[in-house]
């Protein structure tokens, strides 16, 4: 059984370079909150993945902190970066066989689109720091297709 848990960035400020732009304090303080629910589920991540943007490697390194992940395993993927649904799938099919349930810290459209696609879920679009988790009867990423997931939680 493969677990991936989606979770949009949390809020962050204007700035003219998009790559670059901050969370803003309301955005540290929802995603503390977040991370605390997700470090309350005792569930162990074999991988957190991330976008190379500000905002997302900033929300990884709060989630990490809660659940106690090592800062240096976090995972900075290049094409996470505003992907879209069929990006992200791509990624999603190449991560590492032996992890078994992988965080994976993006952004809307693509993170939402995808959500609602491996599980046929009548989603509306993830709020910044919202997570969604999905279940799949899968022993390799490369076998996650369109309607397979279980939504198993939304915080």
């Amino acid at each position: 059984m493969k677990k991936l848990i989606l979770m949009r960035h949390a809020q962050a400020i204007f700035a003219a370079n998009d790559l670059l732009r901050s969370l803003s304090a309301e955005g540290e303080e929802s995603c503390q909150e977040q991370a605390e629910h997700l470090q309350a589920q005792n569930q162990h991540y074999d991988a957190i993945v991330t976008s190379p943007a500000t905002r997302t490697v900033s929300t990884a390194l709060i989630v990490a902190k809660a659940l106690a992940y090592p800062f240096d395993q976090i995972q900075t993927i290049p094409t996470l970066y505003n992907a879209d649904e069929k990006t992200l799938l791509t990624v999603i099919h190449d991560l590492n066989a032996t992890w078994n349930t992988v965080l994976l810290i993006g952004h809307n459209p693509g993170l939402s689109h995808l959500a609602r696609t491996l599980t046929a879920d009548d989603l509306r679009d993830l709020e910044p720091a919202e997570i969604y988790g999905i279940s799949f009867q899968a022993r390799t990423w490369i076998e996650l297709e369109a309607g397979q997931g279980k939504k198993e939680f939304m915080i």
